[in-house]
């Protein structure tokens, strides 16, 4: 299991490369405002550049999450907001984009990263020669 830190004075960036490091295929953005179960957040709140921590943190000023690969996106996004105040949204990588969880926010970190490698493997090639005609 992966621990991730929270405290003042870590920038964003930090964060959220910890855990893409703990979950190649998923990746966090903070929010200014929170949104409801499986609701999309607005590409307008999010935030942007590197801020510190300091400058969103609502409730405790330091702590820790623990990134179980058994539980749901929901889970994950909601002990954000309760021990930290902090609003986040999980994404996971389809191909060469990056998809908002929230329709599927009951699944497993485990399981959208596994997905996330589904959808963003390689297509492979079809050689001509190998297509029977009859």
């Amino acid at each position: 299991m992966v621990v991730l830190k929270i405290s003042e004075s870590i920038h964003l960036d930090v964060l959220k490369e910890d855990f893409n490091n703990a979950f190649g295929f998923l990746k966090i953005e903070f929010f200014k405002n929170s949104h409801g179960d499986h609701e999309p957040s607005s590409r307008k709140e999010m935030i942007k550049g590197n801020s510190l921590l300091s400058s969103l943190i609502k409730k405790n000023k330091e702590g820790y999450i623990d990134l179980d690969p058994a539980m749901t996106v929901a889970h994950l996004e909601k002990m954000f907001f309760d021990k930290f105040g902090l609003n986040v949204q999980v994404f996971r990588k389809s191909g060469l984009v990056w998809l908002e969880t929230s329709a599927t926010d009951n699944m497993t970190l485990k399981g959208q990263n596994e997905l996330g490698m589904e959808k963003s493997k390689p297509v492979e090639k079809t050689d001509i020669t190998d297509i029977d005609y009859d």
